[in-house]
């Protein structure tokens, strides 16, 4: 199975590039002439930042997260936070509902922030040029 297109473009390259197969005829139709594509591709993205969570914080914040997938009421996971003694970061006093439902609903954020991926790919420039 060939991959070859019939305007000579080879669709098969693993690195998404074009390359081009000219028989000699057609080679002589193309000599001198210079031919450039233009493209522009952008992509957003936050997965490359870099998190200063601490290892204590993150395990909390997973534990919080992992009751909540699996379907835990906001006042079980803080019923099981204060049966496991876990308290809040900086006060160090028990979860309240409010507490973890403000918790998942950051982290719930946080997730969507970190996979969410754009991209725009702009037109496709061709310059032909024929020096005479």
């Amino acid at each position: 199975m060939s991959c070859e297109s019939t305007s000579g473009v080879d669709l098969s390259n693993k690195n998404h590039l074009c390359t081009f197969k000219l028989n000699p005829l057609q080679l002589n139709e193309f000599k001198g002439t210079h031919i450039e594509f233009k493209t522009q591709l952008l992509i957003l993205t936050s997965k490359f930042t870099e998190d200063w969570i601490s290892k204590k914080n993150s395990d909390r914040l997973d534990l919080i997260f992992n009751l909540y997938k699996r379907g835990l009421s906001n006042r079980e996971i803080t019923d099981y936070l204060i049966l496991l003694g876990i308290k809040k970061r900086n006060t160090q006093t028990n979860y309240t509902v409010k507490d973890v439902y403000m918790c998942i609903k950051k982290l719930k954020l946080r997730e969507e922030r970190l996979n969410k991926i754009e991209y725009v790919l702009g037109e496709w420039v061709v310059n032909y040029f024929t020096p005479k």
